[in-house]
């Protein structure tokens, strides 16, 4: 082959199928040219025709074929002399050409990615050729991706299960507790309970449950004991008051049964006697702190007939209780001292007046009312924290009643120069002693 008066020395490549269809027995075949040249001469004496299989050429690279790769023969003008995609062997693609290029005429390999493929291609100087391998990542990788998935999958199984095992232990642990917890928050003083024993559970758990069981036991034990000596306080301080009758009132109260006897009045002798060993019965004999409203205004009764005896019939005393109040039950010398303390501080120099004393219920109470038209004072405020005639002090009724049934509960008291006082007693409603108690 003659160009422009030179001839090209170098290997051509023919992709014609058609030259020797009937001579040669190839489907696919590839032949090939070179000129020959007289090395002296410098002359042209004829041409090297090599046809080759194509098939031979394919077997050779074709156990390195996968999935997602394909390899190619190219010319170095950009026939494609044998491919792995059958149907392209023989065919013009220099698009394959620019990718065989990035090795370049040298005896080692190129190297390109585009996008997902890639591109690998080593040049043959001896065939004037390109062997270039085309990877698809999207397919060659894979099976490399489905190992990737499914060792993902198997670590995200192994991470809920270990996840569930954890909480699983875990929740058989912190549940015993958090019943435990719930317990304790829910438990009250009055009213402790013990956390049942369960099997299955850790030792600790176990230990810190039997030390509150026996924490809970103690504190009842405790809360029994004490409820028991507050209560025999209770009655011993109550027999220590009753003890501490004024020996004043005593001592008045006989000389005024002597000046009866001196005067033969022996009824009122009688009566006077009866009253005050009744009253001393009920004040002193008895440890029981809580009687009738009955109980309570009979014995103010006799309490009332001695002091007329001693002073006279300037103070009246009025009695207002309602029927269906008779039968509660209420501590016992409640009513008493501020009777006295009307006796004895609103009615001066003899002054005449009445005490009225009222009993109802209203609502959820009971309601003691104990009313004088005496003289009234601020003062008399001050002497609702002395001490009475009977030795009980005012004060201490207001304390035994919150002390017996709370704060809601206790004595009101108001004093006015001029008009009198008013106490009021508050008081819970009690139908059975047994209720109290």
């Amino acid at each position: 082959m003659v160009q422009e008066g030179l001839v090209q020395q170098r290997i051509l490549y023919h992709g014609s199928q058609n030259l020797f269809a009937d001579s040669v027995p190839y489907k696919r075949y590839i032949f090939a040219t070179k000129p020959l040249m007289d090395t002296f001469q410098r002359q042209m004496y004829g041409y090297a025709i090599v046809i080759m299989n194509e098939q031979t050429i394919f077997e050779r690279y074709s156990p390195y074929l996968s999935d997602g790769a394909e390899i190619s023969l190219v010319t170095s003008a950009g026939d494609v002399m044998s491919s792995s995609v059958r149907d392209t062997t023989n065919m013009y693609r220099p698009e394959l050409l620019e990718y065989a290029k990035i090795g370049g005429e040298r005896e080692d390999y190129g190297l390109m990615t585009k996008g997902d493929m890639t591109y690998i291609s080593f040049y043959i100087p001896e065939f004037d050729a390109y062997l270039l391998q085309e990877i698809d990542g999207n397919i060659a990788f894979a099976p490399l991706k489905k190992i990737a998935y499914r060792i993902a999958e198997v670590v995200i199984i192994v991470l809920l299960l270990i996840i569930i095992s954890v909480y699983l232990l875990t929740r058989k642990i912190t549940k015993p507790l958090y019943e435990l917890v719930d317990t304790m928050q829910n438990a009250k003083v009055d009213s402790l309970q013990s956390h049942p024993l369960q099997e299955g559970v850790s030792y600790e758990i176990k230990v810190v449950t039997k030390t509150y069981n026996h924490l809970v036991k103690e504190i009842d034990l405790y809360t029994n004991r004490l409820m028991v000596e507050q209560n025999e306080r209770r009655k011993a301080d109550l027999s220590a008051l009753q003890m501490q009758i004024n020996p004043h009132f005593l001592y008045n109260t006989l000389t005024s049964i002597k000046y009866l006897a001196k005067m033969n009045r022996i009824d009122d002798v009688d009566r006077t006697i009866t009253s005050l060993s009744t009253m001393l019965q009920n004040t002193i004999g008895s440890t029981e702190d809580i009687v009738t409203v009955e109980h309570e205004i009979e014995n103010l009764k006799h309490y009332v007939y001695i002091n007329k005896i001693r002073y006279g019939e300037q103070v009246d005393v009025l009695f207002d209780i309602r029927q269906d109040c008779m039968d509660l039950y209420i501590p016992k010398l409640i009513i008493q001292p501020f009777v006295e303390n009307a006796f004895f501080h609103a009615f001066p120099s003899m002054r005449k007046g009445t005490i009225h004393i009222f009993i109802r219920q209203q609502a959820d109470r009971l309601l003691i009312e104990v009313l004088d038209d005496g003289v009234g004072a601020q003062e008399n405020k001050e002497r609702i924290k002395k001490r009475s005639v009977s030795g009980i002090g005012i004060d201490n009724v207001h304390h035994r009643i919150v002390l017996l049934y709370g704060t809601k509960y206790g004595v009101e008291f108001e004093s006015a120069s001029g008009y009198g006082t008013a106490v009021k007693i508050s008081l819970p409603i009690i139908q059975n002693i047994s209720v109290e108690q």
